[in-house]
């Protein structure tokens, strides 16, 4: 049922909130992001600090998480307002009441805000946080902005292994700064997805209650997609790539591939869903998956289509939803057809790389991502 929620930004309701995640004396040295969706970027977020509470600007804040802000004069008032699937949101501050005036720019508590607006929260390997709103950061592909552009392969290498796709290397990886993980995945005997690069590993299809009893490497846990995302609830800046394998599947076995997905989504919390972003390996399969749900960012990846660079180039500049093609140096007319991609504001990303001095070398190409085992987001010294 459609709702219309407003929520009023006095200083009771915040004194009500739990301990501030931001309170100056923790946090004054930190540094805080918030994405632009107008520049498909995050941008520095001006805080300041007022009786060791951490203050952002109201309009700004807002308006970048979707909001369309209002000011009342004659109230000294400020509104944020907009439409949501449920329905409307607004968000009222006044001046004295929980928000203070300084320099002419209406701040109140960071922590209101988040509480408030409910943007994702997450933390790079440099200790700085950044902000975005849900649907406007998968819309504008903003997750390629995450980790370096790294995409922990297979879940992330663990132990010296690769191709785990478990619970352990998600962990591990998520640990050390990965927030997007592709995972491999395969139709079980009786039609769940598995989270397997294929089953010759295991001498032939499982049941999902045999997958689930089986030991991968003899050490971790085997998944289905109900516990990755699992994981992804209890990490609500992590973002899941498909590998299905679908150009092995016939049609209606990639349906029930994407269909189990999406069931299972729902099942869990449909909101999963902006977190998705799924492999397809040729124009048909991009057809097929995107009729089974309207995915919000898709990346085409190269190693099974038929199509010439000509071809690739026409079909990603026709679908803005594909942000992303993932190729390898190996293909022919390489550097002319990265700089073409990028003219098009496609980003191009290799698999699999873990190879720091290569990753450099590539970068300079024009290649934006890399699929890796075992390489690392690298710390800088801020994220300006």
């Amino acid at each position: 049922m459609k709702r219309n929620a407003c929520i009023y930004a006095l200083i009771a309701l915040f004194l009500l909130l739990p301990t501030p995640l931001f309170a100056d004396s923790g946090d004054a040295a930190a540094h805080f992001k918030i994405f632009c969706p107008e520049a498909a970027a995050f941008e520095p977020l001006e805080t300041a600090a007022a009786d060791s509470v951490r203050l952002a600007p109201f309009r700004r804040t807002m308006e970048k998480l979707g909001y369309s802000v209002t000011w009342d004069g004659e109230r000294r008032a400020a509104r944020a307002e907009k439409s949501t699937p449920d329905g409307a949101l607004s968000v009222e501050v006044r001046e004295g009441a929980g928000a203070s005036l300084i320099d002419g720019v209406i701040y109140v508590p960071l922590d209101f805000l988040i509480e408030a607006a409910k943007p994702v929260v997450s933390r790079d390997v440099s200790g700085n946080y950044l902000l975005w709103d849900a649907e406007l950061f998968i819309r504008n592909h903003g997750w390629t902005l995450l980790s370096d552009g790294l995409i922990a392969h297979a879940g992330g290498g663990l132990d010296g292994r690769t191709y785990l796709n478990t619970r352990e290397a998600l962990e591990n990886s998520y640990a050390n700064g990965h927030r997007v993980f592709e995972m491999d995945f395969n139709l079980t005997a009786d039609g769940k997805l598995a989270a397997i690069h294929d089953w010759s590993r295991v001498g032939g299809r499982l049941s999902s209650a045999q997958w689930l009893a089986h030991k991968v490497e003899g050490l971790y846990g085997a998944l289905l997609i109900d516990d990755v995302f699992r994981f992804m609830l209890e990490h609500e800046d992590a973002f899941l790539v498909t590998d299905t394998k679908s150009f092995e599947y016939s049609d209606a076995d990639t349906k029930k591939q994407f269909g189990e997905l999406v069931h299972v989504a729902r099942e869990l919390d449909e909101s999963l869903l902006k977190r998705v972003i799924p492999q397809v390996y040729d124009q048909h399969n991009y057809a097929i998956v995107r009729a089974v749900y309207p995915f919000a960012s898709l990346i085409y990846t190269l190693y099974a289509t038929p199509d010439s660079d000509a071809e690739v180039l026409a079909f990603v500049a026709a679908h803005d939803e594909v942000r992303v093609v993932t190729t390898s140096k190996d293909r022919g007319s390489a550097l002319a057809f990265f700089e073409q991609l990028n003219t098009k504001s496609k980003a191009v990303y290799f698999f699999t790389e873990n190879d720091e001095a290569e990753v450099a070398a590539y970068r300079t190409w024009g290649v934006h991502g890399f699929y890796t085992d075992f390489l690392l987001p690298s710390v800088k010294e801020n994220i300006s």
